[in-house]
């Protein structure tokens, strides 16, 4: 009797629980199984070295949000308040888009739902997502740490880092605590490759036309000033599934020629980026239909050395950032009222080479020399020409004067741009001189716009007074590299500021040199047979007297013995 009693007590109990708590019981969990999360993290290709980076553990509001299965406290929460006052909603359902919904018993696919979580995210309600989370335990935020030292929380200067998390989806945020993507973590030691720019690998922007060779990293390319550039935007079709706009905005000096589908441009207001580039000019728009399969756009774009700006009445020149990156972001819109998923295309940027006409025999700078600029393009040689153009070349022999431009002392030539800007007095120079260094400059030449893609070379088309004419070609490449700063940064080594072959004596005359930054290679106006011979007769010569005056003195001794 005592038994029926208690299990009719019991059964009371459970009834009591199901009427009143219907959701208790059947709610999303966060699996607490510990998994290691390694990360390689990037930005644009570069890696993210020394940075402060989170991970935590969002498994039970994916779940909630996937499944539109949500408890009465959820729905009575000030998250869940404040997003219901922003949005159309009714009986307990949100309405960020006609296609797209979140509340009670609104099922989701595993997209949707971690789309709703970005955008969540993205539009400050991360209050939300940590009300349907819960906290304490596997779901508090967890620093990633150099990998095997638990005591240096940052990335490596690899930008490699783990974190010691927990198994299901896992929101990974930067120091500032901005939401960057999403890991699924089910395996333990698997690696992620995570780039804290391009976030949404639903969008790929990647040039298509310019050689291996030209690449710096992984996403820069190092090109010629008026190259032909060719870009695939790819877009996956989950960000089709109704009318959507696409944005392109490309950087000023990156001018975009041609896109592969219907567009419409608008001019905007361009200012200056931390870097010194100059935001767009331009920006282009495109509508796309819903589709059932991605669709692949192609962009023709080339990157020139200036650029008007009408909101300054000024020129913006990218000649003079040397080191300066310059790309196109991609954002589709239409998923989710006021979310945008973007991409940013692979870089480009330039490179260049300094001269400085010497004597090597006596180690003094040299004036007067005029030369063609040259490259080998696919075995066909080419002389850069007045126009800012490459004119083939055929015969060596046979030089028109339209064919080149002439190229001389003092000034900084910029492939593509006519106009040939002077190379600028040093006026911080504590020794300064304005004729003495003007001087000094007559002996320097500069280029600008150049690639490690092409070799090129100079040809003397008129000697030094006082010096014998060179026929033959100068050959000179130019290359852009990364290297590891003292800072564990990351930065450039470019064959402007690192001369390959450079006269220290003459160097140290040279008004603008500075050591890794500005650099000058040696452009001899001596043959190299002259300068050979010049040396044996320097060493031999004095050797030979030597050996005359021994055999005459000895001659003379004997005669007296």
């Amino acid at each position: 009797m005592k038994n029926k009693s208690l299990r009719f007590k019991i059964l009371a109990i459970i009834l009591f629980f199901i009427c009143f708590f219907p959701n208790l019981g059947v709610n999303a969990s966060t699996d607490d199984t510990p998994v290691k999360i390694i990360a390689n993290f990037r930005t644009l290709g570069t890696p993210y070295a020394s940075q402060t980076m989170f991970t935590q553990n969002i498994e039970t509001a994916y779940e909630k949000i996937k499944d539109g299965n949500f408890t009465e406290q959820d729905l009575k929460s000030t998250g869940w308040t404040q997003v219901a006052q922003d949005y159309k909603h009714t009986d307990n359902i949100i309405e960020f888009s006609e296609h797209l919904k979140l509340g009670l018993n609104i099922r989701h696919s595993s997209q949707e739902a971690q789309d709703i979580i970005s955008f969540l995210y993205q539009n400050n309600y991360k209050n939300l997502i940590n009300t349907l989370n819960g906290s304490g335990g596997s779901r508090n935020q967890i620093k990633f740490h150099v990998p095997g030292n638990k005591g240096r929380n940052y990335t490596d200067v690899h930008g490699k880092a783990e974190a010691d998390g927990f198994k299901g989806l896992n929101a990974i945020f930067n120091l500032q605590q901005q939401f960057i993507t999403f890991v699924n973590a089910e395996d333990d030691q698997k690696e992620f490759n995570i780039d804290v720019v391009n976030k949404d690998k639903r969008i790929s922007f990647s040039i298509t036309n310019v050689s291996d060779q030209a690449q710096t990293q992984s996403s820069l390319y190092t090109i010629e000033y008026n190259q032909e550039l060719s870009y695939r935007l790819h877009i996956d079709k989950s960000l089709l599934t109704q009318p959507t706009k696409v944005q392109l905005t490309p950087e000023a000096n990156l001018v975009i020629d041609d896109i592969s589908v219907p567009y419409t441009s608008l001019d905007t207001i361009s200012t200056i980026n931390p870097d010194g580039t100059n935001s767009a000019l331009t920006v282009y728009y495109m509508d796309l239909p819903a589709s059932a399969s991605d669709i692949t756009i192609t962009v023709k774009s080339h990157l020139v050395p200036e650029v008007y700006n009408p909101n300054t009445e000024s020129q913006i020149k990218a000649y003079t950032l040397p080191n300066a990156k310059y790309n196109i972001v991609a954002s589709v819109s239409g998923l989710v009222a006021g979310y945008l998923v973007s991409n940013t295309s692979d870089a480009v940027t330039t490179s260049g080479i300094n001269f400085a006409m010497t004597n090597p025999e006596k180690n003094i700078l040299v004036r007067g020399g005029e030369y063609a600029l040259g490259k080998i393009e696919k075995q066909q040689e080419y002389f850069y020409n007045t126009s800012g153009e490459w004119t083939p070349i055929s015969d060596f022999s046979n030089i028109r004067s339209l064919d080149y431009k002439v190229i001389s002392g003092g000034n900084n030539y910029v492939i593509g741009l006519k106009d040939t800007p002077i190379i600028p007095l040093n006026t911080n120079r504590y020794s300064f001189d304005a004729k003495k260094d003007t001087k000094i400059n007559k002996s320097l030449i500069q280029f600008r716009g150049l690639s490690p893609e092409n070799e090129y070379f100079l040809f003397q088309t008129k000697a030094p007074d006082g010096y014998k004419k060179i026929d033959s070609k100068q050959l000179f490449s130019v290359f852009n590299e990364t290297k590891l700063l003292t800072n564990n940064s990351w930065g450039f080594k470019n064959s402007i500021g690192f001369a390959n072959q450079q006269s220290f004596r003459a160097n140290g005359k040279i008004p603008d040199y500075v050591a890794g930054t500005n650099e000058y290679n040696t452009l001899s106006v001596i043959k190299n047979h002259d300068l050979v011979f010049n040396s044996i007769v320097k060493i031999i010569l004095p050797i030979l007297i030597a050996l005359l005056v021994i055999i005459a003195i000895s001659i003379v001794v004997l005669k007296f013995i």
